[in-house]
């Protein structure tokens, strides 16, 4: 398990694998730019820890009034506002994965199965989001700040797929900064095992968000959730931790958390609003009705 001052040793991972692939790509004629992989985003950046993830600077930002990307077409203000992926994440993941479309249609008569991959991601429209990606990130210059996207982590998942959704998270993380957009990095784990990377390129003494989302359905999820935030805490020692969504009894210790209410918690509350305005609606309805008896 790696130290956070480890994390400024010399990357061995993803980071410069990545870029060593794509000159790979290139020398087989497979891929003639390089930039479809959007090289830039982490253009100059220090890659630390074991992935090699851009280091981010330092946030003391803390949200208030957070909605959804999802939401983002409802916002009158959007000054007024954070925004987060916590149930959006999917939309940038998908952006992100066009580089290998164009590698696959290249070798789609090489490797068996490719013309089936391929028909799969088309599916996704990535072809579509992935040309206004850099469009997508300038949108969101609009609002007050952003919680970054966290690219999920999933047990299931292969330990590459699990790194690679945190050094895509990191890398997007940095962009949005680098152009001056106000972020607050998010972080994500689904086992013990993804500690040795899954804090790289976080800043210590930083503003720092979590999602509680999926945390909850079982005794050894909410074990797991735990025991990162614990890791979290003593390794980053964030100054402000971010949690989306209702809160473990057992944080409460933690002087330093900051809670918002989740997508789904916002939904329900809207419902529960709209019903009591029928309800009152149906009593004043009712009055009326009796009244002119």
């Amino acid at each position: 398990m790696l130290s956070y001052s480890s994390q400024l040793c010399q990357p061995t991972c993803i980071g410069l694998s990545f870029i060593n692939f794509i000159k790979t790509m290139e020398e087989m004629n497979i891929l003639k730019n390089k930039n479809d992989f959007k090289l830039h985003y982490f253009h100059n950046a220090t890659l630390v820890g074991e992935l090699g993830c851009p280091l981010l600077k330092t946030s003391e930002a803390i949200p208030r009034n957070v909605v959804s990307y999802s939401e983002i077409k409802s916002i009158k203000n959007p000054s007024e506002y954070y925004i987060d992926f916590f149930v959006d994440d999917w939309r940038f993941k998908k952006l992100l994965f066009l580089p290998f479309f164009n590698m696959l249609k290249k070798i789609k008569d090489i490797i068996p199965y490719t013309e089936k991959l391929l028909f799969f991601i088309k599916t996704m429209e990535i072809y579509k989001l992935y040309n206004y990606l850099d469009k997508t990130i300038e949108r969101l210059s609009k609002f007050k700040g952003v919680i970054t996207p966290d690219f999920s982590l999933y047990p299931e998942m292969p330990i590459f797929m699990k790194k690679m959704n945190c050094f895509f998270s990191r890398t997007v993380a940095y962009h949005m900064q680098q152009i001056g957009l106000n972020i607050i990095p998010s972080v994500a784990w689904a086992e013990e095992e993804d500690f040795s990377y899954c804090f790289d390129g976080i800043p210590k003494n930083s503003s720092i968000a979590i999602s509680v989302n999926g945390c909850k359905s079982s005794e050894y999820s909410k074990k797991i959730f735990l025991s990162g935030v614990r890791e979290l805490q003593n390794r980053l020692k964030p100054k402000h931790l971010i949690v989306c969504g209702s809160l473990f009894d057992e944080l409460l210790e933690y002087k330093n958390i900051i809670q918002y209410p989740s997508f789904s918690m916002r939904k329900n509350r809207r419902k529960e609003e709209a019903q009591m305005r029928r309800d009152g609606q149906l009593y004043l309805d009712f009055f009326d009705d009796y009244m002119t008896m």
